[in-house]
């Protein structure tokens, strides 16, 4: 007889951290976006889009892109 284990995963807090990711990887897209997508600073974006996100994550996107 085979065993599952439980699934504890709550749906909303996977909910949160989706939309968490999705923010990060906007506001990284706005990053390499004003560097004229220019490789070799993906993760430079992606930590930096990460790092804003945790300070303050109300910082929205105007409608030309992100401002930091």
């Amino acid at each position: 007889m085979s065993r599952k284990a439980p699934n504890h995963a709550d749906p909303s807090a996977l909910d949160k951290t989706s939309e968490i990711e999705r923010r990060i990887a906007e506001r990284a897209y706005y990053l390499a976006e004003r560097r004229d997508f220019e490789s070799g600073h993906e993760l430079d974006d992606w930590l930096e889009a990460e790092t804003s996100e945790s300070i303050d994550p109300s910082i929205g996107f105007p409608e030309s892109g992100f401002q930091s």
